[in-house]
C-alpha cells in the first residue's frame, strides 16, 4: 500500500490570498491550486489557514464561487477492464489509429502482477502508464505511456510516472525500465526528470512495402532453428550480444538464458553459422499486426557485415513473399552500424536510435 501524505498551506500578504493542497492516496493524487485577490479592507476576508482548508464550505463568500468552479475529481488511480473504452478513446488518434496499447491493455489487466495507472479529468481519461514486471521483485517496465493531447506540456505525463515510480517501490522492485525512441525528446525530457538514466541505444528503423530495391540473399547461407540454451551457450562464446541488451519490438529483454527463454514463449530464434560451427548472426521476428495492417519486428545481431547484408535481404524477400505491409528493425551494436551503409534507411530514420533509460528503486 502507499502511505497517504498530506500537505497543505495558505498565505495572506496585502491582500493576495493563495492556498494550495494536495492529497496523495493509494494510487490517487489530486492536485488543486487556488489563487484569487482578496479586498484587505474586509475583515471577514481574513482567514487562516487552517480555517480556509478545515472548512471550505465555511469560507467567506468571495471564495466559495471560486472554489465551485474548480474540478476536484482529477485522480490517479488503477485502471480495470471496465476502462477499456476510456484507453481505446484515449489512443485513437495515436499512430493513426495502430497504438498497440488498446491491445495490451486486456492483457495488463488480467495479469495480478501488472498494475496499470490512469489519470482521470472527471470520467475522461487523460494519461495511462502500466508497470509490467519482468521478474518478480526484480525489474519492472514502465510501459504505454500515453497523454491526451489537450493536456500535454501539463505535467501529466511527469506526475503520473512519479506515481508509477512510487508504486513500483512499495511493491519490491529494485529497478525499473522505460524505452523511447530518441525522435521522442519530450519522452526522454520526462525519464530524465523523473531520475531515470540513459543505459542503451540500439539502430531502428521501418520500411513500408513496397520494399526497397537489395542484394539477392545467398541460396548457400542457410538460417537454422535453435533454442534457447544453444542459442545462449553459443551467444557467451562469440560474444554475439557484445553486452548488449536485446531490443525486440519496442521493448528490451536480458541477454540471459532466463530472458532468451522468455522471448521463445514467443518467437523462435534463427542463426547463421560459418564453416566452423562458429554462430556469425542472429535474428528473430513477432507479429505486430494491427487494425488490418501486416507487420513484422525484427531482431539482429551479427558479427559478420555480409552475413547482416545477407540476412536483411533474406527477410525483406519473406516480407514481400507473404505480402507483408510494414518491417520494423531492432539492430545490435554491430548491425546499427553497418544498416547505415546498406542506402535503404528511410531520411526520417536516419540515425534514429530505440534507447532504454534505467532507475534504480
Amino acid at each position: 500500500m502507499i502511505s497517504s501524505r498530506n500537505k497543505s498551506g495558505v498565505k495572506i500578504t496585502n491582500g493576495l490570498v493563495a492556498g494550495a493542497f494536495r492529497q496523495r492516496m493509494y494510487q490517487t493524487r489530486i492536485i488543486i491550486t487556488v489563487s484569487f485577490f482578496a479586498n484587505p479592507s474586509n475583515a471577514d476576508h481574513n482567514i487562516g489557514s487552517q480555517s480556509f482548508l478545515d472548512g471550505m464550505h465555511q469560507s467567506p463568500g468571495f471564495i466559495k464561487p471560486l472554489v465551485d468552479q474548480i474540478s476536484m475529481t482529477s485522480e490517479i488511480r488503477r485502471l480495470r477492464k471496465e476502462d477499456q473504452a476510456l484507453v481505446d478513446e484515449l489512443c485513437a488518434g495515436i499512430w493513426s489509429g495502430n497504438d498497440y496499447v488498446p491491445n495490451r491493455f486486456s492483457q495488463w489487466v488480467e495479469d495480478e502482477d501488472t498494475i496499470v495507472l490512469g489519470t482521470l479529468d472527471d470520467d475522461k481519461l487523460i494519461a495511462i502508464i502500466a508497470m509490467v514486471p519482468i521478474s518478480r521483485g526484480g525489474v519492472t517496465w514502465a510501459k504505454g505511456l500515453r497523454v491526451h493531447e489537450d493536456y500535454r506540456e501539463e505535467g501529466k505525463a511527469t506526475e503520473i510516472v512519479e506515481h508509477l515510480v512510487d508504486t513500483a517501490q512499495d511493491e519490491g522492485y529494485a529497478r525499473m525500465w522505460y524505452a523511447t525512441s530518441s525522435r521522442n525528446k519530450a519522452s526522454m525530457h520526462v525519464a530524465e526528470k523523473v531520475g531515470f538514466e540513459l543505459t542503451e541505444q540500439v539502430g531502428y528503423f521501418r520500411l513500408d512495402a513496397p520494399f526497397p530495391k537489395r542484394p539477392k540473399p545467398s541460396p548457400t547461407i542457410k538460417p537454422l532453428r535453435i533454442d534457447p540454451r544453444r542459442l545462449h551457450k553459443m551467444a557467451k562464446e562469440t560474444g554475439l550480444f557484445q553486452g548488449s541488451k536485446i531490443p525486440v519490438s519496442w521493448e528490451f529483454e536480458m541477454p540471459t538464458l532466463q530472458g532468451l527463454r522468455r522471448l521463445n514463449e514467443e518467437t523462435d530464434f534463427y542463426i547463421i553459422v560459418n564453416d566452423h560451427g562458429s554462430i556469425e548472426a542472429m535474428y528473430f521476428t513477432e507479429d505486430v499486426s494491427r487494425n488490418g495492417s501486416e507487420r513484422v519486428a525484427v531482431t539482429i545481431f551479427a558479427l559478420d557485415r555480409g552475413i547482416f547484408i545477407d540476412t536483411v535481404a533474406r527477410l525483406l524477400e519473406e516480407s514481400e513473399r507473404h505480402e507483408l505491409d510494414q518491417i520494423a528493425f531492432f539492430l545490435g551494436p554491430n548491425a546499427t552500424e553497418w544498416s547505415e551503409t546498406m542506402l535503404i534507411i528511410p531520411k526520417k530514420y536516419e540515425g534514429r536510435r530505440f534507447v532504454l533509460y534505467e532507475r534504480e528503486l
